[in-house]
């Protein structure tokens, strides 16, 4: 009867040389598997880079009468109605300030795209 803790052909108490190779070729697949899975995050952070800012669209913050930041986003100009091609113009009331911004959500769900009115005595400051 053989002694679990004797020494085998690998130097090693009770490990078997197939019981090596089978170590090694899974370190290997983990290994391979490691390369795979940081080849597809430097993929992803470049694709999040590429889109993380647009050149043109200002990313702005929106200050109450105090100067605090109350909302981040990206502004946008909206205008309410279509001016006729005879004879019409916007009025002030006609156009909105907007500022683009995330909902909240829980971990992994999809967020929603809120668009913000922006109106006196808030303020919209653009940062970048």
């Amino acid at each position: 009867m053989k002694n679990e803790n004797e020494a085998t052909p690998t130097g090693m108490p009770g490990c078997s040389c197939d019981g090596l190779r089978q170590a090694r070729a899974d370190a290997a697949a983990k290994g391979r598997e490691i390369a795979r899975l940081d080849a597809a995050v430097e993929y992803l952070q470049s694709r999040i880079a590429a889109i993380d800012v647009i050149n043109g669209v200002p990313m702005v913050r929106v200050l109450d009468g105090d100067g605090n930041e109350v909302l981040r986003g990206w502004y946008t100009r909206h205008e309410n109605r279509q001016p006729s091609v005879i004879d019409d113009e916007l009025r002030v009331v006609d156009v909105d300030h907007l500022v683009l911004h995330d909902a909240c959500a829980d971990w992994g769900m999809p967020r929603k795209l809120i668009a913000t009115r922006v109106t006196p005595p808030h303020t919209i400051e653009v940062i970048a």
